[in-house]
C-alpha cells in the first residue's frame, strides 16, 4: 500500500489511471514470474535444486541492492542537490 500511495501521488492527475494500472501489471508479473521459473526449473531439475537457486539468486539481488543503496549513499552531493 505505500508504494500503490507513492505512484499515486507522483502521478499527474490527467493520467493516473494509466500509472495505477502499469503499476499493477509491473507487481502481477515481478511475483508471477519467481512462481513460474521455480516450478520450470523444478521440471527441469529437482526441487531441492530449484529452491537452491532460487534462494541463491535472490541473494545476489539483495547484496546487489545493498551495494547500490551504499555506493548511492556515500556518493558526493553536486552542490544544490536536493536529497529528500
Amino acid at each position: 500500500m505505500g508504494s500503490l500511495g507513492d505512484v499515486n501521488e507522483i502521478a499527474p492527475d490527467y493520467r493516473k489511471g494509466d500509472v495505477v494500472a502499469s503499476y499493477y501489471v509491473v507487481v502481477y508479473v515481478a511475483t508471477a514470474l519467481p512462481a513460474i521459473g521455480v516450478g520450470a526449473l523444478t521440471v527441469a531439475t529437482d526441487s531441492s535444486t530449484a529452491l537452491q537457486t532460487f534462494v541463491y539468486d535472490v541473494l545476489v539481488l539483495c547484496f546487489a541492492g545493498l551495494a547500490g543503496l551504499v555506493l548511492e549513499t556515500r556518493a558526493p552531493r553536486r552542490h544544490g542537490e536536493h536529497v529528500p
